[in-house]
């Protein structure tokens, strides 16, 4: 009783504004506490409809009819690209290989046409004949390392950029070092030749650009000269195929 008049003589006391003040905090309180229990009552909804026979039928259709196509299509891109980088490799190291076996066959033409002058080597074995049977065989060798040197300068397009130019350049080096080789060769069978049968040695037949007949001496040199630059670009051929071959190996499935 004692509470109940002390609370009606604070009430009395007050004015009207402080009366409506303590109202609209009343309501403001009851409104949120409505509007917190609503959105409680939102979300224990949702998550008992995620729960609930349907809302896994909702998850199951998002999961197998747009995550598991987009994952599908976004690893048969990833393979395919894997694919596509896999079969470029591979035809790149084919072409490489042939390369090296081209540059291989370059060598046989040098060593065909040294034992194509072997017989002017000595002054005896010289034959009449031998002249026009080694210049119709010269010119065959010759047709052969010309087309063989060509597929080499041809298909070091397909080496890397990096090895590329240093490539080029040593090939450039190793032919010319073997046209260097044929000429002397040339001058050697030649000059032999006709020191032997000077008549036979009429003004169809010319002499290579060499003032001095040359010696084995000197086709001993060019010889180690060639074998030098085919063994850098030999090495830089095959460092570079086992490169790309331990690149494709990323690559394998």
């Amino acid at each position: 009783m004692g509470e109940s008049r002390n609370s009606s003589t604070l009430v009395a006391g007050m004015s009207e504004a402080e009366k409506a003040a303590i109202v609209a905090r009343l309501e403001l309180e009851q409104t949120i506490r409505a509007t917190l229990a609503e959105k409680t009552k939102q979300g224990t909804s949702r998550w008992q409809l995620l729960n609930s026979g349907i809302g896994l039928l909702v998850v199951g259709f998002l999961l197998t009819g747009i995550l598991v196509p987009i994952f599908q299509y976004t690893s048969k891109i990833f393979e395919s690209r894997r694919l596509d980088r896999f079969e470029t490799l591979t035809a790149r190291i084919q072409v490489m290989r042939e390369s090296h076996r081209d540059l291989v066959g370059t060598s046989v033409s040098p060593s065909e046409a040294y034992e194509r002058v072997k017989p002017f080597l000595s002054p005896l074995s010289i034959k009449e004949k031998d002249l026009s049977e080694y210049r119709k065989e010269m010119f065959e060798i010759n047709a052969r390392r010309f087309a063989q040197n060509a597929r080499v300068s041809a298909s070091l397009a397909h080496f890397d950029e990096a090895i590329r130019s240093k490539a080029t350049e040593v090939a450039e080096r190793y032919f010319g070092l073997q046209t260097a080789f044929f000429s002397t060769l040339d001058n050697i069978a030649i000059r032999r030749y006709c020191n032997k049968f000077a008549s036979q040695c009429g003004s169809d037949i010319s002499f290579p650009a060499l003032e001095r007949e040359p010696g084995t001496v000197l086709l001993d040199k060019e010889i180690l000269a060639m074998n030098k630059e085919y063994a850098t670009l030999e090495e830089l051929m095959i460092n570079e195929i086992r490169r790309m071959e331990n690149e494709r190996a990323h690559f394998w499935f």
